[in-house]
């Protein structure tokens, strides 16, 4: 049962790449397959735990080498990237929530890693080197599940970089020409600007910002601080036992060819007796629903949920503990992580390979109180429980070298081969 599982999996990859894709060459192809499987099995990012976890017939130093070389091709994170939108397909739908997020990959002690930059933590909150993520991912709110769609990274020190917006600008982009305006984008206080504003109108897509206490609103031609004119809603509809909101119609002004326009938004005002202050939101139209209104408050709560699948990449991979210093190797690296976490949403999808890894994770030998609440941490565990002290994962590579050691060794075979007891009688 173990061995069919190990094999579905292996199934699942192979499906991914076996596909139709510009720069997707049979070494590129093989490259990927053991970049992600070694990236599940060891549960890192280190090149040569990823080399040791495929258990090659040859030396550790040669696989090393090999992959090095490999995820040194730039084209690699776009490449996974398209990929990673073939499948996001399969899940997407008019309901879907997207995050859209940008957070950091540290490197503490590092200070000769390429294009390095200097940034915040998060973790933390103090000022270290690293380079900069930006990343997509989904939420379907029937199933109540959690997928990866794009992740990109950048440097603010590298050459041809412009600005952080930009770059976010360049994600959205690309999952608007895919999936056009379906679904509710959400996104924290970061993106709450006039020009993040005007792109996501031009773009024509849905979306509900957590909004800075600083930024000024225009209601009824007047100009208010948001906080005040937060304050001042009658927050009149119960969201839940602990929280009840409100809202109103603002306009903010943006500039489109040097002059100003106002732009409608909605101005919702929620207030939680467990907190003492206000949570502000803006999001795009004049709505006059309250169901609307409720329902892209909840689609904003459900990111909670969705930034655990930010830190799943970090701790589940350990993205941070890569020691590459190319930046192009980072890249592959963080691109293998995102196709690793696709392939565990594929295996969710399939109950009883689901069922089969779960059961190899044996949670049950660990604390309720320690369990991770989040799947995928247990989807993880069990794909490396089954592929533990496996002898050979792939036989792409070795069979030529079986073949060729079959060929050297009828070679060395004596030119006849007489039985001895034919011998014997002559």
């Amino acid at each position: 049962m173990i061995a069919e599982s190990r094999s579905k999996v292996k199934t699942i990859l192979q499906q991914i790449v076996n596909v139709e894709e510009r720069d997707l060459t049979k070494p590129i192809r093989k490259f990927i397959v053991e970049g992600v499987i070694g990236m599940l099995i060891s549960g890192t990012a280190n090149l040569t735990e990823m080399a040791r976890s495929l258990t090659e017939p040859i030396s550790l130093k040669q696989t090393v080498k090999r992959l090095r070389r490999m995820s040194l091709n730039p084209v690699l994170l776009p490449l996974i990237n398209r990929l990673c939108l073939r499948e996001a397909k399969r899940w997407v739908t008019r309901e879907t929530i997207f995050a859209l997020d940008s957070g950091d990959i540290s490197h503490v002690y590092g200070k000769e890693f390429e294009s390095i930059a200097r940034l915040k933590d998060g973790s933390t909150g103090k000022i270290s080197n690293g380079h900069n993520p930006n990343q997509i991912t989904g939420y379907d709110r029937e199933k109540k599940t959690t997928f990866p769609i794009l992740l990109d990274l950048y440097s603010t020190v590298r050459h041809g970089f412009e600005s952080a917006n930009k770059e976010a600008w360049k994600l959205v982009r690309e999952v608007v020409k895919t999936f056009g305006t379906a679904g509710l984008w959400v996104m924290d206080r970061g993106y709450d600007s006039k020009g993040h504003f005007k792109e996501w109108y031009r773009l024509g897509i849905e979306f509900i910002v957590r909004a800075c206490k600083t930024r000024d609103v225009w209601i009824r031609n007047v100009k208010q601080n948001i906080l005040d004119a937060g304050n001042a809603i009658n927050r009149r509809y119960k969201y839940n036992k602990h929280g009840r909101f409100g809202y109103c119609k603002v306009m903010i002004p943006v500039s489109r060819n040097g002059k100003s326009e106002f732009l409608p938004f909605t101005l919702i005002a929620y207030k939680d007796n467990r907190n003492k202050e206000i949570i502000l939101f803006i999001t795009n139209g004049h709505i006059r629903s309250s169901k609307i209104i409720r329902k892209r408050i909840t689609a904003y709560f459900r990111r909670w949920s969705i930034e655990e699948g930010y830190r799943f990449e970090k701790q589940g991979f350990g993205i941070e503990k890569a020691t590459v210093r190319r930046f192009s190797r980072i890249q592959t690296l963080v691109g293998l992580s995102l196709l690793s976490w696709v392939v565990l949403a594929r295996i969710s999808e399939k109950e009883r390979l689901k069922a089969v890894v779960l059961e190899s994770a044996a949670m049950e030998k660990v604390k309720q109180k320690d369990r991770p609440r989040f799947l995928y941490y247990q989807l993880l565990k069990g794909v490396q429980q089954m592929f533990r002290g496996i002898g050979r994962i792939f036989r792409f590579r070795s069979t030529r070298i079986s073949r060729h050691k079959a060929r050297w060794e009828a070679i060395q075979r004596p030119l006849f081969d007489w039985p001895s007891a034919f011998l014997e009688v002559v």
